[in-house]
């Protein structure tokens, strides 16, 4: 069973550093406990997954009490806002997934290089195998480094990105699928990881895949913390609605290392519009979101693209 860690109640000089380090996490970086408010002492947060363990210093003996899943809801504050980007990335980075606030609605995350991440995303989600996940990258460029963007009219995706927007491209061949010749094993957790996306992204086998670069602050800073794209979708079980704030999908909170609570999103609760770019000379959207009558005549008019959307986009995730 995998655990989170939290080391209370311990003089800093006194809290066991070794521990720490053991789980690549700087003791002096691990974000203080934020659900505790009136705790007074020094806490640090430093492992997660779905159930919790405090470990107490009493005197130079630890002792171990376990609690709920209220451990793991982290609320983004100003104070604590960089050392959760860190804490998240190390999560991520380990092959664990996270629930976070997106400019749309709450997501569930992985690190989109990262198998065992995204097989716990399909898991958590009850999602189809057979539907691919999207990646999200914190800048437009970056988009360019995973997908084919070459036959895109200059200056498409910049005219509706950072948004709530899911581009579907191919994918460049250098990205698809893991070489084993690049796959290192974590030394703490054997997870394996590699310089390419996860195959199980898209098992369709079709090269394509959804990219978003969602105007969402925190999002972003953890994919440029861990260095790596996110594999991102709704925190919700496939088929339900979309939820605005953690309380909402509170069932899936024991599948998460971490749950970010950045609050309410503002009504109404609507995923991203899915636009499918794959095609030169054409676009076609396979989901209506926010912004999709925008897009449409966006595309239409100012870049000339043919729509050969279907009249059937549903907002289903």
């Amino acid at each position: 069973m995998k655990q989170l860690f939290v080391v209370t109640g311990c003089d800093p000089a006194e809290r066991p550093r070794d521990a720490l380090s053991l789980f690549g996490c700087d003791p002096d970086e691990s974000p203080r406990h934020p659900t505790r408010s009136s705790w007074t002492d020094t806490r640090y947060c430093i492992w997660g997954s779905r159930s919790s363990v405090s470990i107490n210093m009493h005197g130079n003996q630890p002792f171990l009490s376990v609690s709920g899943s209220e451990s793991m809801l982290y609320r983004l504050q100003p104070e604590s806002f960089q050392s959760l980007v860190r804490f998240a990335a190390r999560l991520l980075r380990v092959g664990e997934i996270v629930a976070l606030p997106t400019d749309t609605v709450y997501g569930l995350a992985a690190a989109a290089r990262n198998e065992h991440g995204v097989e716990l995303l399909y898991e958590t989600k009850q999602r189809d195998l057979r539907k691919p996940l999207a990646i999200a990258v914190p800048r437009v460029s970056d988009v360019a480094v995973y997908m084919h963007t070459e036959h895109l009219p200059p200056g498409l995706l910049e005219s509706f990105l950072p948004g709530p927007v899911t581009v579907v491209l191919r994918q460049r061949e250098e990205y698809m699928g893991i070489d084993l010749e690049d796959v290192r094993i974590d030394q703490y957790r054997g997870w394996e990881r590699a310089k390419r996306l996860a195959t199980n992204l898209n098992l369709r086998g079709d090269g394509l895949l959804g990219v978003r670069v969602p105007d969402a602050e925190f999002a972003c800073a953890v994919s440029r913390e861990l260095g790596d794209p996110l594999a991102l979708t709704s925190a919700n079980v496939s088929g339900r609605g979309e939820c605005g704030s953690v309380d909402e999908f509170r069932a899936l909170w024991d599948s998460c290392a971490a749950v970010f609570d950045g609050g309410a999103i503002p009504q109404p609760v609507v995923p991203s519009t899915v636009v499918d770019l794959s095609t030169p000379g054409a676009f076609r959207i396979t989901r209506t979101g926010w912004i999709a009558d925008d897009l449409v005549h966006l595309l239409e008019n100012k870049f000339g693209l043919h729509n050969e959307s279907s009249s059937d986009a549903s907002a289903r995730n």
